[in-house]
């Protein structure tokens, strides 16, 4: 039977199926999961087991901290104290230079935008602890504002601070101008035109300055912050499908929080409808068995009353990612839905629209667990492996203290003889009054021997920590401790800690493979999808520019951690050993172009020796011979050595000698030239500037005195007639410009002289022929002749 054709999937229908989803989720509602890692932090902070006795000793073992705190310190060594973690691989070999610079951004990215060693501390911690440890990685666009108060300003500094570039917009939002004090300089006097205000003598007059104009203001700067955010999940927050085998094929999984309305609105969320979901309710569902385990030190309960300012107020948020078909097409699409309140009602934005997202990129969530169970999600924690031996031992221990204290302080058998009150009193050598004639209280007086255990409990608690041993890797050998049990012998013990150290490679090569290497391919997806343009960062100890939007995303990420717990000395040392064969084979194959040895691989080499030292950046040591300055130095020396072959030849030294000595005649010749020529023309250039000069102070003197005349006339006629007094400023103006006619044309006449004489000698330059010998002594000696004839003998320079 054919099925039905699928149909989209309305907003109702989607919210009756996000809401089954959420409740069936594990780790929504109490459960054994949350109820197993509530009594891991228990036996973690060595919390009372509820099985105390008045009166019987209470001591509590601490098996599952010393493992942890054992194990933590070695896992942040293997994943810090290198260059990086894990690497992208290229999938061509142009897109090689790129995955380098993708490495080294991912770095920038966990550790420089976020606060990365804090996030893997609480990850891996978690995993020890609590089975499985979350992160989340997600790209942020978080609008952000900054306000700053600057007092004393003047108007300059304020337009420079506000003309500087900055990423988002400044504003001032508030200003007090004032006049500040004087500082007693004297400065010219300036009229309202701008001018200086001279006295009778011409002289600038000076005046006290004024006092300079201030201004206060608070300025304030808005802007979009993006970049990829990094952040620790408590295990109690995540939610995930019940039958779901890895993050990767669960169809559900969500992060549960409790945000203000404040925050919701931030994110664009409607604000009505994040009032109307607040609540107070002492029965905060996250606040359940887990997290009461979580903060019982601190002792914090949920407020029961509601919150005076409204954008204050908690809203319950579940951030889900879902599978569902919500187009109708047939096929099931990954869904980021908003949900909100008890009922899990959909979130809406500011415009009305529902808070539902279909995204391409991966969802954001990362899991680690140090013992992966096949076929399931959760994983086995070290308080699932030594969580019982702590329990047995702290009986134990506690069998062997309570026979302690009844050796100590045994009870007696006592007749009525005995005052019960002074036996009761328990102090150093007190008195116990007998009602007898008796010479001793033999008889009233009978201790009631205790048998002690210690003989058969401290081999029972031995034997218990050796199966602890077993199950973690975690020996007293490594942890200084001196055990009779353990072989004392330089092999048994190397033996000791390379199985310890085995363990614990297994868990970072799992942390490795199933955290770290979905860590940066997230990085990387999320730089390639959403960062919108190239950032100045500095990598490598440089500032470069990276444009994920360049990107390649066709890529592969390798781990590069899993060496094992206290091996990096071995690998040292084989390295070392290493590159001590490098020294023998690179003399006999000449250099280190191959076909052994390159120098790449010889970098490589360094470059994990350097590493495997415990020194982070190997380029602060080792430069990289496949950067660009390198590869020019070595272009360099290239051709330095091919021009020293070349010198090595006695009759290629000679010619190249005859040939540097001829050219450095020529160049010789053609300066004295080029000098000669240069003279001339200075002298040319300073000959027309004084005829220039002399010539313009005499058309200047006679058109002054022209002028004069003709003003001195134009005056006489003006008395009598205006009209003739216009005709003479015509015919005035008329002789004006017939002189300035007549020097522009003797500008024209030098001008062509000048081309004339520069051309004649142009052709008496080729006309010289220069011809040079070289002596039986070695010296040069040559001749110049004119018009081709014969050249004329001339010494040798």
């Amino acid at each position: 039977m054919a099925s039905a054709k699928p149909t989209p999937i309305d907003d109702d229908a989607l919210r009756s199926i996000v809401a089954a989803e959420i409740t069936s989720a594990v780790g929504y509602q109490e459960g054994t999961i949350a109820t197993e890692r509530a009594l891991a932090l228990k036996y973690y902070r060595s919390e009372p087991f509820g099985n105390e006795v008045k009166g019987r000793s209470k001591v509590v073992m601490s098996d599952v901290q010393d493992t942890v705190e054992w194990i933590m310190p070695s896992l942040m060594r293997i994943f810090l104290s290198g260059s990086t973690a894990c690497k992208y691989k290229p999938s061509a070999e142009q897109y090689e230079e790129q995955c380098e610079q993708m490495t080294d951004y991912a770095n920038h990215v966990v550790f420089e935008q976020n606060d990365g060693f804090s996030t893997i501390y609480s990850w891996f911690k978690d995993a020890l602890i609590q089975k499985n440890g979350m992160v989340k990685v997600f790209w942020s666009e978080e609008e952000k504002s900054e306000r700053t108060n600057h007092t004393g300003l003047t108007e300059d500094e304020l337009i420079y601070m506000l003309s500087q570039p900055v990423e988002g917009e400044i504003k001032v939002t508030q200003s007090r101008e004032y006049a500040g004090e004087a500082d007693g300089s004297i400065v010219p006097m300036i009229d309202e035109a701008g001018q200086a205000v001279l006295d009778e003598m011409g002289s600038p007059m000076m005046m006290e300055a004024p006092p300079p104009q201030l201004v206060d203001v608070t300025l304030e700067r808005t802007w979009t912050h993006k970049q990829i955010g990094i952040e620790g999940l408590p295990p109690e927050e995540f939610i995930i499908s019940r039958e779901a085998r890895s993050m990767d094929h669960a169809r559900v999984k969500g992060h549960r929080m409790r945000k203000t309305v404040s925050w919701c609105v931030e994110n664009g969320f409607d604000r009505e409808q994040c009032v109307n979901l607040s609540t107070t309710n002492p029965t905060y569902s996250l606040f359940n068995t887990e997290a009461v385990a979580r903060r019982t030190r601190e002792n914090e309960l949920p407020r029961s009353s509601t919150a005076m300012d409204e954008s204050t107020r908690e809203v319950d948020i579940v951030e889900l990612y879902i599978d569902a078909d919500r187009d109708g097409d047939g096929f099931a699409e990954q869904l980021q839905i908003f949900v909100g309140g008890d009922g899990h009602e959909i979130l809406k934005k500011a415009d009305g629209e529902m808070a539902i997202e279909r995204i391409d990129v991966d969802q954001p969530f990362i899991d680690l667990t140090p013992i992966p169970m096949p076929h399931v999600f959760f994983g086995r924690s070290m308080f699932d492996l030594v969580g019982d031996l702590q329990l047995i031992n702290s009986i134990l221990l506690r069998q062997v203290l309570d026979n302690s204290y009844g050796m100590n302080n045994n009870r007696v058998a006592i007749s009525n003889k005995v005052d019960l009150d002074d036996l009761l009193v328990q102090r150093p050598d007190g008195v116990v009054r007998v009602d007898t004639d008796m010479p001793d209280a033999g008889g009233h007086i009978m201790p009631m021997p205790v048998q002690p255990l210690g003989q058969f409990i401290f081999p029972t608690m031995e034997f218990m920590k050796t199966v602890g041993e077993q199950r973690t890797g975690v020996i007293r050998l490594s942890q200084g401790l001196d055990a009779e049990t353990l072989d004392d012998t330089m092999g048994g013990q190397a033996k000791l800690m390379q199985q310890a150290a085995q363990r614990v490679e297994l868990i970072a090569r799992v942390f490795a493979e199933t955290g770290f290497k979905k860590l940066f391919d997230l990085i990387g997806k999320l730089s390639i999808a959403h960062q919108d343009k190239a950032t100045n960062v500095k990598l490598r100890n440089e500032w470069v520019d990276v444009d994920p939007r360049t990107w390649n995303s066709q890529y592969k990420v390798s781990a590069e951690v899993g060496l094992g717990y206290d091996s990096r000395e071995q690998e040292a040392f084989a390295i070392e050993r290493l590159l001590q064969k490098y020294l023998t084979i690179v003399p006999m194959q000449g250099d280190l172009e191959g076909p052994l040895v390159t120098m790449p691989k010889l970098h490589n080499a360094l470059d994990k020796y350097t590493t495997s030292l415990g020194l982070k950046d190997a380029d602060d040591y080792w430069e990289d011979p496949s950067s660009p300055q390198m590869q020019q130095v070595m272009a360099q020396k290239k051709q330095q050595a091919a021009q020293q072959a070349q010198q090595a030849d006695p009759a290629m030294a000679l010619a190249q000698g005859q040939i540097q000595n001829d050219q450095a005649k020529v160049r010789v010749d053609a300066t004295k030239a080029q000098a000669d020529e240069a003279f001339r023309r200075e002298k040319l250039a300073a000959d027309e500037r004084i005829a220039m000069h002399k010539i313009n102070a005499d058309t200047t003197i006679k058109r002054e005195q022209i002028v004069a005349s003709m003003n001195e006339t134009a005056a006489k006629v003006a008395a009598d007639d205006a009209r003739a007094a216009a005709n003479l400023e015509a015919q005035a103006e008329q002789a004006r410009e017939k002189i300035e006619s007549e020097h522009f044309g003797r500008q024209l006449d030098r001008q062509a002289a000048d081309e004339r004489e520069e051309r004649q000698a142009g052709r008496d330059a080729a006309e010289k022929v220069v011809t040079m010998q070289l002596g039986e002594d070695g010296s040069l000696s040559g001749a110049v002749s004119q018009g081709g004839g014969p050249a004329a003998p001339d010494e040798a320079n």
